[in-house]
């Protein structure tokens, strides 16, 4: 077998029967669970066994046993259809073993397989949204460009999150005071809190837009309002980003230009990140990047959970919440 295996003769074979927890002992009981489809006794196990595991002197060992821990919780959790602590323990494991090839898909269910073939290949290849672009964690807003009553015009805020009856009847008002309360009433339909002091998806949609505008405005466009722009406001960071040139499999097509010589760059978003229900693990949005098309446009018709994503995330907060009953 591969990597997995090795990590899991060495760590069977270390002594630790001082430990109050023996981490050997509740790996191979843990095991036993999963082969007996008792996945939470078998998290249970595994997690009894984390601190006795990580008081390991060696730190090669240490790092082996923590490594198996972490790789059959994932195991567990997967059978427990968390995916939220499989992909947290998974990426645990990953990142102390970073030579991780694969797994033989005979020796665990197809879901678990899924995942840690999914994970495995964003963690080999992708980085963090920060990497890319730097400084949103400490981004504060200014609070001046999307709150002024009249500034709905132009603004990422109705564009974006209006229905399209919220769109005209917008247009359809022209006293300050009337447009004033349209706004008012409009945020107040998208408060997660009704009733406190705060409007929660007002704040991050503001601090978002705005962090949009200087990190990926165009030649053509606000940044706010491109297409990357957009599903940022919407769903906030990706959990991973790729980028790199195009490929003759990705099939795209340029009129009168048989020259292809731009750049993909993919959004990977987690089914925990996500406002909605679905039943596989990850999202991507694909944003093109070439002569003939244009700066990061985004490929609309891949992916239906993508779409629809996008389309949730607009409705108002007691929407949301019924979408997700």
């Amino acid at each position: 077998m591969k990597i997995v295996t090795s990590l899991l003769l060495a760590f069977l074979a270390l002594p630790l029967c001082a430990a109050p927890v023996d981490p050997g002992d509740a790996l191979a009981l843990a095991r036993t669970h999963i082969a007996d489809k008792q996945y939470r006794l078998a998290a249970d196990e595994l997690s009894s066994a984390m601190d006795a595991a990580q008081a390991i002197a060696t730190p090669v060992l240490r790092n082996q046993a923590v490594a198996a821990l972490h790789f059959y919780s994932a195991v567990a959790y997967s059978g427990l259809a968390d995916d939220a602590q499989a992909t947290k323990h998974l990426r645990e494991y990953f990142s102390m073993t970073p030579n991780a090839k694969g797994i033989d898909p005979s020796k665990f269910d197809r879901r678990f397989v899924a995942l840690f073939n999914d994970l495995n290949q964003t963690t080999q290849t992708s980085s963090g949204f920060e990497s890319y672009y730097p400084g949103f964690a400490t981004f504060t807003t200014q609070n001046t460009k999307y709150t002024q009553p009249d500034a709905f015009g132009p603004n990422p805020a109705l564009l974006i999150l209006g229905t399209k009856a919220e769109q005209q009847e917008f247009r359809s008002l022209v006293a300050s005071a009337d447009r004033e309360k349209f706004i008012t009433e409009f945020w107040a339909r998208r408060d997660p809190t009704p009733g406190t002091a705060r409007n929660e998806f007002q704040e991050t949609f503001n601090r978002r837009a705005e962090f949009a505008d200087n990190a990926f405005a165009t030649n053509d466009s606000l940044g706010a309002m491109s297409d990357r722009g957009k599903v940022f406001v919407l769903l906030g960071e990706p959990a991973y980003i790729r980028r790199r040139p195009i490929a003759e499999q990705d099939r795209i097509v340029v009129i009168d230009n048989p020259i292809i010589n731009g750049q993909i760059e993919q959004w990977i978003y987690t089914r925990d990140q996500v406002p909605m229900k679905m039943s596989k693990p990850r999202i991507m949005y694909r944003f093109v990047t070439q002569e003939g098309i244009g700066d990061h446009v985004l490929q609309r018709q891949e992916d239906a959970f993508a779409m629809q994503a996008l389309a949730v995330a607009t409705r108002p907060a007691k929407e949301t919440v019924a979408e997700n009953r």
